[in-house]
């Protein structure tokens, strides 16, 4: 089985559970015009629900590329410094815009060396 196949281990599954089950208890605002899953109902949520939203949307940061004051202004993320039962995720534009990335580049990782583990918890080189 590749490293691709493996099943999520029950402990990962387990907390995501019990995370997914704290959001939908504690809604505080409806869903309208949010992504959408079975916790929104009132059902049972689960992590397959958060990947199928039936949205059919892709997302294009290109057109905020060249709009860096819209694109970088701080209100924007507002809502992901909430507490975490509150907080929403990033902006969509955040994973997908050229601009933001190379910000990322020059302001995180160029200017000193990031820790990404120990080598005694590596099995494999590569």
């Amino acid at each position: 089985m590749s490293k691709a196949e493996e099943p999520i281990p029950v402990s990962v599954r387990k907390r995501l559970a019990t995370v997914l089950s704290h959001l939908a208890e504690n809604r505080k605002e409806p869903c309208e015009g949010a992504v959408r899953h079975n916790g929104c109902s009132g059902g049972a949520v689960d992590v397959e629900d958060l990947a199928s939203t039936g949205l059919g949307r892709k997302h294009n940061a290109e057109h905020l590329d060249k709009q860096p004051e819209v694109l970088f202004d701080p209100r924007r993320f507002e809502a992901s410094q909430r507490p975490l039962l509150e907080a929403s995720t990033l902006p969509a534009e955040v994973y997908s815009s050229r601009a933001w990335y190379l910000r990322e580049l020059e302001r995180v990782f160029m200017p000193s060396w990031s820790l990404i583990g120990r080598e005694d918890e590596v099995t494999e080189p590569g």
